[in-house]
């Protein structure tokens, strides 16, 4: 995983990522709400040309718990977490109710509990849209009323696309 120059985030996975792993939900243990997840790595019929256990995999569960630990701490979140992963992230356990707790426990780390106060911690960190209402003045030559999109010219050499519509 890394970072292009425009703040794109682009994940190569291995080849045949998809047809050899599965994410398992195998069972509900007792208690409020025990869902183990598990990782199902397919064997292949040529296991020297795939690698055993894919990284990517792993390297997102880490990521994954280093988010919630700095949430749980009131810390900085990880450098490595895509940005536009944040908004995904502060999703879990919106439905939190005051006492109420989520669990992560990944094999060999300390389980962490998600409460609605240290969720907080981490919506804090969501990036909002900004929208504004900008006035331009140019001619409209022609509109593409299926797509809603007009191409404003603003000089002889200079135009812009945007949308239209009603709520516009």
């Amino acid at each position: 995983m890394h970072n292009e120059p425009s703040g794109v985030v682009v994940l190569r996975l291995p080849s045949h990522f998809e047809q050899r792993t599965r994410l398992c939900l195998r069972r509900i243990e007792p208690g409020s709400a025990v869902a183990p997840l598990e990782v199902f790595i397919e064997d292949s019929e040529e296991p020297e040309f795939w690698n055993k256990e894919p990284a990517e995999v792993k390297e997102a569960i880490d990521i994954a718990y280093d988010t919630f630990s700095a949430g749980t701490r009131d810390a900085a979140l990880p450098e490595r977490l895509p940005r536009c992963l944040v908004s995904e992230y502060a999703k879990l356990g919106q439905a939190l109710h005051e006492g109420e707790a989520m669990e992560l426990a990944p094999p060999n780390k300390k389980p962490l509990k998600l409460t609605p106060s240290n969720r907080e911690s981490l919506v804090k960190f969501v990036e909002t849209p900004y929208q504004d209402i900008v006035n331009i003045c140019g001619e409209v030559h022609a509109a593409d009323i299926k797509q809603m999109q007009f191409r404003i010219w603003l000089s002889d050499q200079h135009s812009v696309s945007a949308p239209f519509g009603d709520d516009l």
